[in-house]
């Protein structure tokens, strides 16, 4: 993916970035930070052509043979292709013409997004976002799959969640993670089982015994006190200690 990068006005980064990729990330740097993503101009291009040329030819076969016998069953045939045509010929247009432009302040998150059918642009405070979540989605495509790691700057209303970073690879994904909910000073959030925790930017390096002295992590004594079959759990002060008491493997 290349990048070119130019100076704004007041101190902040306009950066301009190609391609609708599934790897890309918002660079962090001293805001107002504003992002451009565009679609894919050679996928465009590709899939225009084809539909016109999928779609083109069969229909000027009918256009020859008259088009009151498009209707003739045997004409049938020839219709499926300006019909697929048309949906491969819209993606295609969609592909050349999105372009989504969001820009980070101290306040607000700005969105404006181009598309097939207009310009839909919006304006949110950055206090109204829950915070910075870390996620993973699993991507099948015909040939392959694949596990995409995600940071997104989570919203209540999904259609204003901004994903700020995408990666295949999850060997920078924690680092990342931490340091837009340092850059952005929100809370950072994680999936959990029911829904979502969330941590305040200071707890980030916090041991887990620590958050449990100070009130911050929820801890079920009693039923740590209900002994497992083969294990004994124990609290030694800021401790939890598992002992497996059995049963022994004879080999």
């Amino acid at each position: 993916m290349s990048s070119a990068t130019e100076q704004a006005g007041a101190g902040g980064t306009r950066i301009r970035l190609g391609g609708r990729g599934r790897q890309w990330e918002l660079p962090i740097g001293e805001r107002p930070v504003t992002v451009t993503r565009t679609g894919s101009t050679f996928g465009g291009l590709f899939m225009v052509v084809f539909a016109l040329l999928w779609g083109g030819l069969p229909t000027m076969a009918l256009i020859q043979n008259g088009l009151p016998g498009a209707g003739q069953p045997e004409n049938w045939l020839f219709l499926i292709f300006p019909v697929i045509a048309i949906g491969i010929l819209a993606f295609g247009l969609r592909q050349l013409l999105w372009r989504k432009t969001i820009t980070l302040d101290d306040l607000f998150v700005t969105v404006e997004e181009r598309g097939l059918f207009g310009t839909e642009s919006w304006q949110e405070q950055l206090t109204a976002y829950r915070g910075v979540l870390s996620r993973s989605r699993r991507v099948k495509t015909k040939n392959s799959s694949y596990t995409l790691y995600l940071v997104d700057l989570l919203h209540d209303d999904s259609k204003r969640t901004i994903n700020l970073y995408s990666a295949r690879s999850k060997r920078d994904w924690r680092a990342k993670w931490e340091a837009y909910a340092r850059w952005l000073k929100l809370p950072a959030v994680e999936q959990a089982d029911g829904g979502v925790v969330a941590r305040d930017v200071a707890d980030l390096d916090k041991p887990v015994a620590a958050l449990i002295r100070e009130g911050k992590l929820e801890v079920d004594y009693g039923q740590l006190q209900e002994r497992a079959e083969g294990l004994a759990v124990d609290i030694e002060g800021d401790a939890l200690v598992v002992t497996r008491t059995g049963p022994e493997l004879a080999w």
